[in-house]
């Protein structure tokens, strides 16, 4: 009689979360709120003006590593110290998936260089006097002003 050996293996599972959340910073699903604009995306605010890519990416429960943030161009930010502000994109991504992404709203950075100054106040001015139009997360910011 022969005897057959058992095999034994270990099988690790990793589970991860591919949905983008953040513990300080509000998410905003389109899917879950009414809005009258049909080129609005999901999108996250409550980040405060000056933010770095680091200290942003550190807002979020996701993996560092998975976290990666497009300018309007959809080119990647790599500089860690380079702010971040309204009109980036944050992608939850692993190897060439993308498995989820915010549209960047700062509060009161209404030209998306990250710092609320004199230039955001100009373009803000320029759009109560219809002189310029925003587009939806500029508006977004300009509401989130106030705050």
């Amino acid at each position: 009689m022969k005897k057959i050996l058992g095999i034994k293996t270990r099988i690790g599972v990793t589970v991860m979360n591919l949905t983008l959340s953040s513990d300080s910073l509000d998410i905003k699903r389109i899917d879950a709120i009414e809005t009258p604009a049909e080129t609005l995306k999901d999108f996250v605010v409550g980040s405060e003006p000056s933010t770095t890519l680091e200290s942003y990416k550190q807002m979020f429960t996701n993996e560092q590593d998975a976290l990666k943030v497009y300018d309007k161009n959809g080119i990647e930010l790599t500089d860690s110290s380079q702010l971040v502000g309204t009109g980036m994109v944050l992608k939850l991504e692993y190897g060439e998936t993308v498995y989820d992404q915010l549209v960047v709203v700062v509060m009161g950075d209404v030209n998306g260089d990250g710092i609320v100054n004199v230039l955001d106040e100009g373009d803000i001015m320029n759009s109560i006097l219809k002189i310029v139009t925003f587009d939806d997360y500029q508006s977004l910011a300009k509401k989130h002003q106030s705050r």
